[in-house]
């Protein structure tokens, strides 16, 4: 059940928005929705969307975790108030080993891969994956997955 999961997930990541003085929201509207997915992998995607979307905010910022159910498919987008991506940051951030500030990201951690597996793991699912964003205007990253009709 994906907002109960979405829930989980910003409990565990709460202290850490606190900690960077963002404003993190969770907006999950309407009935219950189910996907076929491991729990586990699920959670790392949404879990490195949101930690991605603390780390790349600035003090006093927000970022808003959304599900929409829409038709036979989930939705769950999270927009920040960041830094932004150029339009060709864009294009390649899902690729393996892509950072787009390479010393603000060895200054927070990562590796290069978390979006990738993002991709790899919501492809396999039967979903996809983007981006919507404008440089110093902040980051809308999404998933839609397909719903499962019981549970």
């Amino acid at each position: 059940e994906v907002a109960t999961l979405v829930r989980e997930v910003g409990r565990d990541l709460q202290p850490f928005a606190d900690k960077r003085r963002v404003r993190l929201e969770l907006q999950l509207r309407g009935a219950p929705v189910w996907v076929a997915a491991e729990r586990e992998a699920l959670r790392q995607v949404v879990s490195n969307l949101v930690d991605n979307a603390i780390k790349y905010t600035p003090e006093d910022g927000a970022v808003t975790v959304r599900m929409v159910p829409n038709g036979e498919r989930v939705e769950v987008a999270v927009a920040d108030t960041g830094i932004g991506l150029s339009e060709v940051d864009c294009e390649r951030v899902f690729e393996r080993f892509y950072r787009v500030d390479r010393a603000r990201s060895r200054e927070l951690g990562g590796t290069g891969l978390g979006l990738s597996i993002v991709k790899n793991t919501v492809q396999g699912l039967g979903g996809e994956v983007g981006v919507h964003s404008r440089l110093g205007h902040g980051s809308t990253f999404w998933v839609r997955l397909p719903l499962v009709a019981t549970r």
